[in-house]
């Protein structure tokens, strides 16, 4: 199985992600960290997309993808997947754009992968950087920006992570059973 990074924009646009993981140094610090055996997924959403590459079409988990062999990494780019947990299921490290729901569901992944959030600050008032802040406060996430991608997956794959806390779903009942 190769060392699988998967890069996720969700259904928004965020181009300096999407452009920082199609970059020569980004895919040799992949490679640097992950082996000769290396692949990078990038979920590119709305964002604009034009690799300085030759891609070709391929289907993989019933998703439309371009391929492309770059500086020794397999690249697979695709606008949108149905899912996201197949793929985080494949991740040992996970760049996202720091949106709630892909932190979360790269947090409670059951192979815990690496998680290096980058918030996308052209969103609603930056909210995504607070959230991927509190996450690196406890050490759960490295936070990180699209201009020094390179150096902060290199620093992330030594990274010492907090484990994410499993989910209490019945600490609110608990809670609201106690009253005030």
């Amino acid at each position: 199985m190769p060392y699988t990074v998967l890069v996720t924009v969700g259904s928004t646009r965020f181009d300096a992600l999407v452009h920082a993981a199609l970059r020569d140094d980004f895919l040799d610090a992949v490679r640097d960290v992950g082996g000769a055996d290396t692949r990078v997924v990038v979920q590119y959403g709305q964002s604009a997309v034009s690799p300085p590459w030759r891609t070709e079409p391929v289907r993989s988990a019933g998703v439309a993808w371009e391929r492309a062999a770059v500086r020794g990494v397999e690249v697979l780019l695709g606008a949108y997947v149905p899912e996201l947990r197949p793929w985080l299921a494949q991740a040992d490290l996970v760049v996202t754009h720091a949106g709630a729901g892909t932190l979360l569901e790269a947090l409670r992944a059951p192979q815990r992968p690496r998680i290096l959030a980058v918030p996308n600050g052209a969103l609603m008032d930056d909210h995504q950087r607070e959230l991927a802040d509190a996450l690196g406060a406890d050490g759960y996430v490295l936070v990180g920006t699209p201009r020094a991608l390179p150096a902060q997956v290199r620093a992330v794959a030594h990274a010492a992570l907090a484990a994410f806390p499993a989910p209490a779903p019945h600490a609110l009942d608990a809670l609201l059973r106690a009253g005030p």
